[in-house]
């Protein structure tokens, strides 16, 4: 019957549903007919014998489907998951075989057999490689977290690796791979842990575990490293120490980052890698958001290794500001004493050998000033840089004369620069500041100078403070300003206008509105005031970059309302009236904004253009396209003639 009725040509539900009304009650009558026969025998078993002894036929899975369906039917589960499974079990690559496995689970399911359950998890994985190892790897682990065997962990390990086999580019493949690596260290495989942790943190495109992963990974390391010993431990540590550097300059923000590089700092220091130690403790050193105590031990890092260099000048120095940080009561502080003295005196014998003996035998006399003059001027035709500005530093401090000092401070402080020695060059520039306020204008500079080098050193903080103390000095001047102290004050006005434009900006519209606002609109003043006070200068470029960013202030709010967060559970008529009323409030700063634009702008008919009115003509082609964004038309003449 089935033979005839069934179209093999159809496949799935079509084989059935494209039959009459009448054939099909007889196909089901049919089926019910066999299902009970095959039931009276053995089950599936007589099935499988069945087709087996008199050949294969396109609608087998049909037939066990509805042996299977009057098991269920009885909630004869295993009888039901029995079927099922025989047809995958005879026609593993079928198109229905995963369909019918994933039936064998459910019928487990409903028939309350957790561990078949399970079971059929595990056969459906094996076979088809889908996601319910998800399940299996992350049951498996709970089962380690609370019972702690070894087979347990062994098992979720297999599980999460088998998914990560599997699935290797699949969106959660991070997220596995992490309690992969958080399963491995539970159970005390650190050094495994740690590489699968590399892996996360690494291998994958930025997620949200990456930053955590590649701090476990240097935690993982380091316990490993605690069961190792002789020259494994050795080659483990000096990997670690890699592996910590790696993770705190991948992912700088971390809570951990500063922490790490100062550790690794000091083990670089131990290991006598002093140049990379010296490295990696300025970056510490240079960064803002590190503690006291971080800064402390980067500068103690940084005088050893340049103490172990014989590099005595920088140990010196290292050591002052190691004393700085160290309280008086402090168990290291004798020594740190004692390091210090021995600097001075290691850069005293290389002194002795570069013609400076006469200094030490005759330390009163009067010809002494004479030496240090032609040491300098010895070493500055000998293009040694770093030994002339000590000369000339030393000539700026002790000399009598009060204009060679003022000549060889400020020589002292471009030759510490060209020596690469910005925190020497600085402090050169200090100390001339301090003694020589007068005449004004190159006491200006010197500060403009510590700024600038503050600024390549990426020290915003303290290159800020310069900025705002050539501003103060300036203001306070009164007839001792010039052209020149205007207009590096009007400049560093400008840059300190700029970083609350960028506070402005950043401070975003949300609910509650009226509070948000509030906090937008005081910022906008004190920028507005800000660059009003650059304005005020009437430095060219200064004048143009301000009225620039006034109006970009104006055009900023009125965009900054129109992107501002809705309230939830508006209709659609109200979220139209809420969104009238903030085109209400916006249109004036946009207005404010064109108009300030078109007063830049219109300096070009004085004759001044320069790249701040270019920008306020392309903000004019934004904001008034039909005006300012007309494009020129070019016609043939020869076209037009024709």
């Amino acid at each position: 019957m089935l033979d005839l009725k069934i179209d093999s040509t159809l496949s799935g539900d079509e084989r059935l549903t494209k039959l009459s009304r009448a054939e099909r009650e007889r196909v089901d009558d049919t089926l019910r007919v066999i299902s009970l026969s095959f039931s009276y025998e053995h089950g599936a078993a007589s099935v499988a014998d069945y087709f087996t002894g008199k050949g294969g036929r396109p609608y087998e899975d049909i037939v066990y489907d509805r042996l299977g369906l009057l098991y269920l039917d009885k909630e004869r589960f295993n009888d039901a998951a029995e079927t099922f499974n025989a047809f995958v079990e005879q026609n593993p690559y079928h198109a229905q075989a995963p369909a019918f496995q994933m039936r064998v689970i459910e019928t487990y399911r409903q028939g309350k057999f957790p561990t078949l359950v399970l079971q059929g998890k595990k056969d459906f994985v094996e076979r088809y490689k889908k996601v319910t190892m998800t399940d299996l790897s992350r049951h498996y682990h709970a089962l380690a977290q609370k019972h702690r065997k070894p087979a347990d962990y062994a098992e979720a390990a297999h599980w999460y690796r088998s998914f990560l086999g599997s699935f290797p580019q699949d969106k959660a493949a991070p997220d596995m791979n992490f309690l992969l690596a958080e399963l491995l260290f539970e159970s005390g495989q650190y050094a495994a842990a740690a590489d699968e942790y590399v892996i996360t943190a690494y291998n994958y495109d930025m997620h949200g575990k990456a930053a955590d992963a590649g701090y476990a990974s240097v935690l993982a390391r380091n316990k490993h490293e605690a069961t190792l010993q002789g020259t494994a431990k050795q080659t483990w540590h000096e990997q670690s120490i890699e592996n910590a550097l790696r993770f705190a300059t991948s992912f700088p923000d971390h809570t951990q980052s500063l922490a790490v590089l100062t550790r690794s700092a000091e083990q670089l220091l131990a290991i006598h890698h002093n140049q990379r130690a010296i490295e990696v403790a300025q970056a510490v050193i240079d960064n803002e958001a590190a503690t006291t105590t971080q800064q402390r031990v980067t500068w103690t890092v940084q005088a050893h290794a340049y103490f172990d260099l014989e590099d005595y000048l920088h140990a010196e120095q290292a050591y002052q500001q190691v004393l700085t940080r160290t309280a008086a009561d402090d168990n290291n502080k004798t020594e740190l004493i004692e390091r210090l003295a021995a600097s001075i005196y290691k850069q005293g014998e290389a002194a002795q050998s570069a013609g400076d003996t006469f200094r030490t035998a005759f330390p009163d006399d009067p010809r002494q000033g004479e030496v240090t003059r032609r040491l300098a001027t010895a070493y500055l035709s000998g293009d040694r840089p770093l030994q002339a500005a000590t000369e000339f530093e030393r000539i700026g401090r002790e000399h009598t004369d009060a204009s060679l000092r003022r000549d060889a401070l400020w020589q002292a402080a471009e030759l510490y620069a060209r020596a690469d020695r910005p925190a020497q060059s600085n402090g050169m520039y200090s100390e001339y500041i301090r003694q020589f306020p007068q005449p004004f204008e190159p006491a200006i500079e010197a500060r403009h100078r510590i700024a600038e080098q503050h600024k390549s050193a990426g020290a915003t903080g303290e290159y800020h403070r310069w900025l705002a103390d050539i501003i103060t000095t300036n203001r306070k001047a009164g007839s001792s300003r010039t052209d020149r102290t205007s207009y590096l004050a009007a400049n560093a006005q400008l840059t300190l206008a700029r970083v609350q434009y960028a506070r402005y900006q950043g401070a975003r519209i949300t609910l509650p509105l009226k509070k948000t606002l509030e906090t937008k609109k005081r910022l906008m003043q004190e920028a507005l005031q800000q660059f009003e006070q650059a304005a005020s200068y009437e430095v060219a470029g200064v004048t143009t970059a301000a009225a620039f960013y006034t109006a970009e202030i104006y055009s900023h709010l009125a965009a900054a309302l129109m992107q501002s967060e809705r309230p939830k559970n508006l209709d659609a008529e109200a979220l139209e009236q809420y969104d009238i009323l903030l085109e209400d409030q916006a249109y004036p700063f946009e207005e404010q904004a064109i108009t300030l634009h078109e007063t830049n702008a219109a300096r070009v008919e004085a004759g001044h253009y320069d790249a701040w009115i270019d920008k306020s003509l392309q903000a004019l082609a934004k904001l008034v396209p039909a005006q300012y964004a007309k494009q020129e038309r070019g016609a043939s003449h020869v076209a037009e003639l024709r």
